[in-house]
């Protein structure tokens, strides 16, 4: 059974990219808390979402509440309502929310796809923390430069 689900949902982004949710705090994404798996509170890995209640998970949060019940015993972890064989499914309209996830670097404001991007945000965010540092240290060493001279 969940081989077959799995075939069908889609990859969002690498199980490995982990991108800190405090990051995508900001008015770009006011829909956040509906793009995070209701077990492990992160952007899902292979998002499923149930009809019944709508609740958003990780593929494999989903399946780890699952593995050891009888699909009679099985409930939403988030509200408790019963999961039946066929409640699983991907979302567009989910797939689409996570799709418009925007980070923003705090110092130049410029942004970037969470999903597509988050290697480039992280370099970039470096550079740009990097340069602010050169140009302030710069500053400073101006500024006591021209403090000998008066």
């Amino acid at each position: 059974m969940f081989n077959s689900i799995k075939e069908n949902i889609l990859p969002i982004h690498n199980l490995n990219i982990g991108i800190d949710i405090s990051e995508l705090q900001n008015d770009l994404n006011p829909f956040l808390e509906l793009c995070l798996c209701c077990k492990c509170n992160k952007i899902p890995q292979m998002p499923v979402t149930l009809k019944s209640c709508e609740h958003l998970f990780c593929f494999l949060c989903l399946v780890e509440e699952m593995k050891n019940k009888y699909i009679d015993e099985t409930f939403c972890p988030k509200c408790n309502k019963k999961i039946y064989i066929d409640d699983m499914m991907t979302s567009k309209k989910t797939n689409s929310l996570l799709q418009m996830l925007t980070l923003v670097c705090n110092l130049c404001k410029q942004k970037f796809n969470a999903l597509k991007e988050y290697e480039i945000f992280k370099t970039h965010k470096s550079l740009c923390h990097n340069e602010l540092l050169l140009s302030t240290s710069l500053l400073t060493s101006s500024s006591n430069s021209k403090k000998k001279y008066k």
